[in-house]
């Protein structure tokens, strides 16, 4: 089972997201829906596993030759601090 990193809002901010907290997907989407675990995950390696890129296909159209897809996972209030970057086309699966 694939294994990722997480976060707090904290660590991020404070600690420039290094962490050692690593955790299965199975245990992150069980944390995400305890408020208790605000936890967040910035993976830019997820879509490279190989299954994981067949079940988030990206539509043709929207493809950019220079872009990257990444995984972006949390709970309420959990996610990284106000920031700035260059074009980026960002996609809400769920939640507000």
């Amino acid at each position: 089972e694939m294994v990722l990193t997480v976060f707090s809002p904290a660590q991020a901010a404070l600690l420039e997201g290094k962490t050692s907290r690593r955790h299965t997907v199975r245990e992150i989407l069980q944390m995400v829906r305890d408020p208790k675990h605000n936890v967040y995950v910035f993976n830019p390696d997820f879509f490279k596993n190989e299954s994981a890129g067949q079940l988030a296909t990206m539509p043709q159209w929207l493809h950019m030759p220079d872009g990257q897809r990444l995984l972006t996972l949390g709970g309420p209030r959990a996610g990284t601090q106000f920031h700035a970057h260059g074009a980026a086309f960002l996609t809400l699966l769920a939640g507000h």
